[in-house]
């Protein structure tokens, strides 16, 4: 039985003579050989095969050949191989030299040996159908393999291979289309590189995956383009690794997150990414890095959706060094729950979007010096254990640092946030808006939002306090007054419905709030809370300008013309045209409650057709625009006055009729005028101080109020100088005219403030030492 078996086997190889296969005949491969000839297929099993000749095989109309458990010694390809190749469990010997051919079909070398070269330069593997592919599954490539310039136009498969030396895949192009979301067409899957491994300029045009690789010596990416889905989960890189100028050019989908994902990486030695190109959204994830560096590396993903997160750092450990410098963020980067324990370095970088470090630990020094943050930066419940720099800084919206931690120096010197109270006042309703979208958790609170800012810059602002800098601390005390406005107005809206004592005790406490609100509202209008000298002295220029102005409609004149006041003038207006008022303008309180009404109803018109036409999609000119803030302004300060005027005119009518108004002062007319004027003159200054017009209300005026403060300083000197009763000693009576006297304490408490919150302002502003 075995001579028969031996007999045909022998027959078998001198079968397989002319289709190119050399068998060897010796009878150890003899007696385990197993073979199979079809009129298209051969199979060969447990064979010693001393060379294959692609070429003669084609010739002989072969489709498909399967080598399993075989030792080979040589292989020759054709320069056109269109045969079904299957290798299972091969040792091949020799050199393979396989440059700049093309393969048509399968090609599989599945759990194969190659002892030494093998050389696929420059060749394609170009397949007509889609279940085609090039497997080297399992196999070990005990010598160099050169793949460079090879172009793959179907599934590859290197899953748990072994290259034992250096493997080079530069410049190939892997071009075949995914045909569905998570099908990964090019696979590294637990591949081992115990040498050098290079895929510099390689094109990754379909998906591929390093899942489970181990590099053991250094990789190289550089200058590589992956344009579809890149998975690099669970990778051990135990030399240097090179992405260099590699551009991630997948693009986002929404039910797709995470196309280009670097997760569970260890690395041992520097990572480099500098200059790489980030098209899509990249995760960093539960992975530890020795040193890693973004130099000059552009994140260009914009939001294409709500729910994706762009780029993300979530739990990465950086043991050494980790540079951003030059670095630039199109898009937004959230750092959650990182830990640096070496320094890092983002200097020079521009963030466009958001960037968030949240609950990130920060063990060595931190530099972010002369970055721009365009959009929301956050730093939440972040500790720094040592140096944090924010030199030359510039935040064009409010950072938040709420809870952070600074151990060691906080350098903020030259920092800019370059942003005002209304662009604060539109942050915080963005966030409050986006926070309260998802409808799963719970509704936060505007003020509670205005809060988490006020203990981010009471946080940065103690922090240079500590270190003595206290200049740029009192940027920050401010920031940290706007939010506590914005908290005061939101409480202040929080009125409860009285049921209990306690709600009348918390409607109290509103109400002390209001004033709070009010105090602090007015200081940031008058000096933005002692950090702008020039306004506070504007300010200043503006109350000694008006001041004068209103010394012009109180001097009295003659006494016979005493009653003939600006107000019964109106009234004699009003006469002719046959509108009948009360008997007196003023006496005991009794201010004509018609004039006011009127008065009051018309400035609301005109409040109304200026909120209408500022509001309405009507493109008005910029300084129509601005006339219209200035009128408003005029029109807010008579209508208050009309209003308070009013209000005292039906208290005097209310107490008349219940005959009470001899337990009050009868004063007579000249005191409802004096009454009127100033006032008139506490309101508009505080209106014009308030004001949102910029050319008329600030830059007009300015101009004006500095004319008349140098006229003055010339003229009457005195008059600037705000004692009471600085007019008693003159020789003629017109000082203890009751509206001057009234008008000279209003001048004086206001002028008291403002010179107050000037010399604060230039304390704080290091002009005067303190």
């Amino acid at each position: 039985m075995k001579d028969e078996r031996l007999e045909r086997n022998k027959n078998f190889i001198e079968e397989l003579k002319p289709y190119g296969i050399l068998v060897r005949g010796g009878p150890l491969f003899l007696r385990s050989l197993q073979f199979a000839i079809r009129e298209t297929e051969i199979e060969i099993l447990n064979a010693g095969i001393e060379s294959i000749d692609f070429d003669a095989l084609q010739k002989e109309g072969i489709e498909k050949l399967s080598i399993e458990k075989s030792v080979i010694k040589n292989i020759v390809f054709a320069e056109e191989n269109n045969i079904d190749i299957y290798f299972y469990d091969c040792i091949i010997l020799k050199q393979i030299n396989a440059k700049k051919l093309l393969f048509r079909n399968n090609f599989k070398f599945i759990k194969c040996t190659f002892y030494k070269n093998i050389n696929f330069l420059g060749s394609v593997f170009n397949v007509e159908y889609i279940d085609k592919e090039v497997n080297f599954n399992e196999s070990i490539f005990k010598s160099n393999a050169f793949f460079d310039g090879s172009r793959f136009e179907t599934h590859v498969d290197f899953t748990e291979a072994i290259f034992e030396k250096p493997v080079v895949f530069s410049r190939v192009s892997f071009l075949n289309k995914e045909i569905g979301i998570n099908f990964i067409e090019v696979k590294f899957l637990g591949t081992i590189f115990k040498d050098k491994a290079d895929f510099c300029d390689t094109i990754f045009d379909s998906t591929a995956s390093f899942s489970y690789v181990i590099f053991k010596n250094k990789a190289r990416f550089c200058n590589a383009k992956f344009e579809s889905l890149i998975h690099f989960s669970s990778v051990k890189f135990k030399k240097t690794s090179d992405f260099s100028n590699t551009e991630f050019l997948a693009t986002q989908k929404k039910d797709e997150q995470g196309r280009i994902l670097f997760e569970d990486i260890e690395s041992e030695d520097i990572v480099n990414f500098s200059s790489a190109r980030f098209e899509s959204g990249v995760i960093f994830r539960n992975s530890v890095f020795n040193e890693i560096n973004f130099s000059g590396a552009k994140f260009l993903t914009s939001s294409l959706y709500d729910n994706v997160e762009n780029n993300c750092f979530s739990k990465v450990i950086f043991k050494s060094g980790v540079g951003f410098s030059g670095a630039i963020f199109e898009s937004n980067v959230f750092f959650d729950k990182c830990k640096y324990e070496g320094k890092i370095y983002m200097l020079n970088v521009e963030l466009k979007y958001r960037l968030v470090f949240d609950e990130s630990l920060f063990l060595e020094n931190a530099y972010f010096d002369n970055s721009i943050f365009y959009n929301y930066t956050i730093f939440y419940a972040c500790e720094f254990e040592k140096m944090a720099s924010f030199y030359g800084v510039t935040f064009k919206k409010a950072p938040n640092f709420s809870q952070v931690i600074f151990k060691g120096n906080l350098n903020a010197v030259n920092a800019k946030l370059n942003f005002n109270f209304d662009d604060f006042k539109t942050q915080i309703n963005e966030e409050y808006e986006e926070f309260n979208k998802n409808e799963e958790q719970d509704e936060k609170s505007l003020d509670k939002f205005a809060n988490d800012f006020r203990d981010s810059f009471r946080v940065f602002k103690n922090a240079l306090i500590k270190d003595n800098n206290s200049l740029d601390a009192s940027n920050f005390h401010k920031y940290e007054l706007y939010c506590k406005e914005i908290e005061l107005k939101q409480s202040w809206n929080k009125l409860k419905n009285v049921k209990t004592d306690e709600d009348i005790k918390q409607n109290n406490s509103n109400y002390f709030q209001l004033v709070d609100f009010l105090l602090l509202r007015f200081y940031r209008k008058l000096c933005d809370h002692h950090t702008d000298f020039l306004r506070v002295f504007n300010n200043l220029i503006l109350l000694i300008a008006l001041y004068p102005l209103f010394l012009i409609f109180i001097q009295p004149h003659d006494k016979s013309k005493d009653a003939e006041t600006i107000l019964s003038k109106c009234c004699n207006i009003f006469n002719k045209f046959n509108i009948d008022f009360s008997v007196e303008i003023f006496n005991n309180f009794r201010f004509e409650f018609g004039i006011g009404a009127i008065v009051c109803i018309v400035f609301v018109f005109i409040l109304i057709f200026c909120k209408f036409l500022k509001r309405s999609n009507i493109k008005l000119n910029i300084l129509l625009k601005d006339f219209l803030y200035f009128l408003e302004s005029l029109i807010f300060a008579f209508f208050f006055v009309c209003v308070f005027l009013g209000f005292l005119g039906f208290l005097g009518l209310f107490l008349e009729f219940f005959k009470y108004s001899e337990f009050f002062l009868k004063l007579d007319k000249d005191f409802g005028y004096s009454l009127f004027i100033n006032s008139l003159f506490v309101s508009l200054y505080i209106c014009l101080v308030y004001t949102k017009s910029l050319f008329f209300g600030r830059y007009v005026i300015l101009i004006l109020s500095y004319a008349v403060f140098f006229i003055m300083l010339i003229n009457q000197p005195s008059i600037i100088h705000p004692l009471i009763g600085k007019f008693t000693s003159d020789s003629n009576g017109n000082s203890n005219h009751v509206s001057l006297l009234t008008l000279n304490i209003l001048y004086t408490i206001l002028i008291g403030l403002v010179l107050f919150s000037l010399q604060k302002t230039a304390r704080k502003n290091s002009i005067v030492p303190s």
